[in-house]
């Protein structure tokens, strides 16, 4: 590197050869896996039908009773990094997003405690197939069809999901004051420190972050944050 930029003379050094890192060992991709595991997903939320809207309510568009007026419940594809050798697989984590006006973000707050381990080693998706199922802290069952075995015997807890939520959910412009009343120190809320007023938040996207600085009164920024590469596909 000279004047931070790669020198004329550089060269690049191959560290690995092809066939090194193994087919089953390539990453999971969110949008990609998604796709090709709807049908295997949707088939297990089918299973668990009776569980599930007892527990969440109507908020999977896979069954004909949705309400969109509950919010709506989505799926993130994880890997699992400390899978055995020879085997790949992808981890579902699911989050409920309120309905509108309020903003998809909220959803960070609000996962459900749900979670499908997907045995996705083979290159043909017909043969990925559910090794794993967690529902309201209780598994780890093998399948869909042992949970709802365990159901059917009375072995399973059902745990509302509370759909409670507002614009606390996620940064306003303006902080509003505490829903319960309570009476701020001083008028924007947050914190009060010297001249400076402000909020403090956390969000997986943009990490700490200040909102509504203020010095003497006077607005001089709407947020400060220090953002972090965020890069939910690869």
């Amino acid at each position: 590197i000279e004047g931070g930029k790669m020198a004329a003379r550089a060269t690049a050094k191959q560290l690995t050869n092809k066939g090194d890192i193994p087919y089953v060992k390539r990453p999971t991709e969110n949008s990609a896996d998604s796709l090709i595991g709807e049908g295997l997903v949707n088939r297990t939320f089918k299973i668990m039908e009776p569980v599930l809207v007892a527990s969440f309510g109507n908020v999977f568009p896979q069954f004909a009773g949705f309400d969109p007026k509950e919010g709506s419940v989505d799926q993130i594809f994880r890997n699992d990094a400390l899978g055995p050798p020879g085997q790949r697989a992808d981890i579902l984590i699911f989050q409920w997003f309120p309905p509108a006006p309020v903003r998809p973000e909220a959803a960070w707050l609000h996962p459900l405690p749900l979670t499908i381990k997907l045995n996705s080693t083979s290159s043909d998706p017909a043969q990925w197939a559910v090794s794993a199922v967690w529902f309201c802290g209780q598994g780890p069952f093998k399948s869909a069809a042992e949970l709802m075995e365990s159901h059917k015997h009375g072995g399973i807890r059902i745990c509302p999901l509370s759909k409670e939520t507002g614009i606390w959910d996620v940064p306003q412009r303006v902080t509003p004051k505490d829903p319960a009343g309570r009476q701020n120190l001083e008028t924007n809320g947050g914190v009060a420190w010297g001249p400076w007023n402000f909020t403090v938040t956390q969000r997986p996207s943009t990490g700490a972050a200040l909102l509504d600085v203020r010095f003497r009164g006077e607005r001089v920024l709407y947020e400060l944050a220090l953002q972090d590469a965020f890069a939910a596909y690869s």
